[in-house]
């Protein structure tokens, strides 16, 4: 148990002098005692640091509604984590690292579900980045279930949050533990936190951001706050309105149209194609076989002001093998998938080849420019 649970843990027990060492000797055996859950849908930034959590992290379940598509992406699991040196790469994997209980599960095996969380005497369930999850499954829980949502609730309730403050340029993005209720997003905040905007940043990073730092982070405090006091904090009731829009899941056949509805704003442009890590070609004007490409973003550069172009309709020049937006102060450039791999390759591979040049010359062993 942390330090910081020791200190809470006394100070509570002091204000009550006529129990206090029994009430702290309680307090620290429900510490030890509670059993946390973990419900998610795979190994994200969060699930990571799932044991590092104060209580008694027990298990996880992978929630999933397609075993078809769940064994394709562990067969490419595999042979990535072959071909890299992971530790681990499925949750499997990450729960025998850590001793931990796994399982998988459907969605609509509600009972399933229920007995899973009964045979492992589940006292808290935690949920992040998973299918909508049965109340009726979590009746018998005693501290019942909490949700990592990534965004400032009420703001941005729905499947994609992230994606959807970029599409708005939000200043700043953050992430909010609620209690978890029939209502998709809207039981009361208990802890919340905020990061300013960074602009360029892909989807993983976004996630290892709100979710494995500030995610994990507001979850930490929400446990402690439960574990000291022996029940779920009150926490903030949301307002029924929500002041954004509803943050639903993007699917494919929207995206062209998504994009083309801020192609005109060059940084919120290039946040979302980032943040999705692909722009079709349509949204380019591409026709035939190359309208099919996934065109990948490479380069967001400032330029001088170019007065010829106007600022409600970006120039697209296509070439054969890049697309560049020239906007009046800036330059976006993207390459179509295999190039774009190529071109990341060599660059890492320069930076490698410097780093080792450089730590070389420090050591004397090779001979630089003065």
């Amino acid at each position: 148990m942390s330090a910081r649970l020791w200190t809470r843990a006394v100070c509570v027990s002091l204000l009550r002098p006529q129990s206090a060492w029994h009430t702290l000797n309680n307090t620290v055996k429900r510490i030890r005692t509670v059993k946390i859950v973990l419900i998610t849908s795979g190994l994200n930034p969060l699930a990571r640091q799932f044991h590092t959590l104060p209580g008694a992290p027990i298990g996880i379940i992978r929630l999933h509604s397609d075993d078809h598509e769940h064994r394709l992406k562990t067969l490419a699991r595999r042979i990535y984590r072959e071909l890299s040196r992971a530790n681990y790469t499925t949750l499997t994997e990450y729960c025998d690292f850590h001793d931990l209980n796994y399982r998988e599960i459907n969605k609509k095996d509600v009972a399933g579900l229920q007995r899973c969380l009964a045979d492992w005497n589940a006292a808290l369930v935690v949920t992040s980045t998973c299918p909508i999850v049965s109340m009726k499954a979590l009746e018998d829980i005693e501290f019942g279930a909490i949700n990592v949502h990534p965004s400032k609730l009420p703001a941005y309730r729905g499947g994609n949050p992230i994606f959807w403050q970029l599409y708005d340029g939000a200043n700043s993005l953050g992430t909010s533990v609620h209690k978890l209720t029939a209502q998709v997003d809207r039981g009361a905040v208990i802890a919340q936190s905020q990061t300013p905007h960074r602009s360029g940043l892909s989807k993983k990073d976004w996630a290892r951001l709100l979710e494995g730092e500030l995610g994990i982070h507001c979850l930490r405090k929400s446990i402690e706050a439960t574990l000291i006091t022996g029940h779920l904090p009150v926490g903030i009731p949301q307002p029924e309105d929500s002041p954004s829009r509803f943050a639903g899941n993007l699917g494919t056949s929207k995206v062209h149209s998504t994009l083309m509805s801020v192609r005109n704003l060059p940084s919120n442009f290039w946040d979302c194609t980032r943040y999705l890590g692909y722009c079709p070609g349509t949204v380019f004007g591409i026709q035939g076989h190359r309208a099919e490409w996934a065109w990948r973003p490479w380069s967001y550069k400032t330029s001088r002001k170019n007065a010829t172009v106007r600022i409600d309709e970006p120039q697209i020049h296509v070439r054969l093998f890049s697309v560049t937006v020239h906007y009046p102060d800036r330059v976006l450039r993207f390459l179509p998938s295999g190039l774009y791999y190529m071109a990341t390759f060599i660059s890492k591979f320069s930076s490698k080849l410097r780093w080792l040049k450089n730590k070389l010359g420090a050591t004397g062993m090779i001979a630089t420019k003065e």
